[in-house]
């Protein structure tokens, strides 16, 4: 998971500097009724992923720093069966929420993912709206210098 943490903080560095400054402002900046910019919400879906990813490596650094066995009859153990909890099904449910830390942290790539195919695509958009009205524009000309 650190790896992936790595690479998705390079990723996010791309990802705000797609474009040229005509594309992000035109991206950026609330609408009228207060929405996020399309900006924004690729921002936040990135940052979502890369939180998750440090939840994940959190959560791996705490059961890797506090796994230790019990004694049986010690005072930790005593304390968690006067509360009724069986201790084997308690350390499933610890198990079970880091696994699914981790689980979910990976799933969010996808909507990182999906969220960069966005912004590519609008600026592709964008980038090919200008070579044609560069190309009309060349065309004019073209047809007013030959009358």
């Amino acid at each position: 998971m650190p790896n992936v943490l790595g690479f998705s903080l390079g990723g996010y560095a791309l990802l705000v500097a797609i474009g040229d400054e005509s594309f992000r402002s035109l991206i950026s900046g609330e609408d009228e009724d207060g929405e996020p910019s399309p900006y924004m919400e690729v921002n936040a879906a990135f940052v979502h992923f890369i939180l998750m990813q440090l939840a994940s490596v959190i959560c791996a650094l705490f059961s890797s720093a506090y796994y230790f066995k019990l004694d049986p009859n010690g005072r930790v153990a005593g304390v968690i069966n006067d509360l009724c909890i069986p201790l084997d099904k308690l350390v499933l449910v610890g198990n079970f929420l880091g696994y699914s830390v981790f689980i979910y942290a990976l799933l969010t790539a996808i909507a990182a993912t999906l969220a960069i195919l966005r912004v590519s695509s609008w600026y592709d958009l964008m980038h090919t709206d200008r070579i044609k009205k560069e190309k009309q524009r060349s065309n004019q000309v073209s047809k007013d210098a030959s009358r």
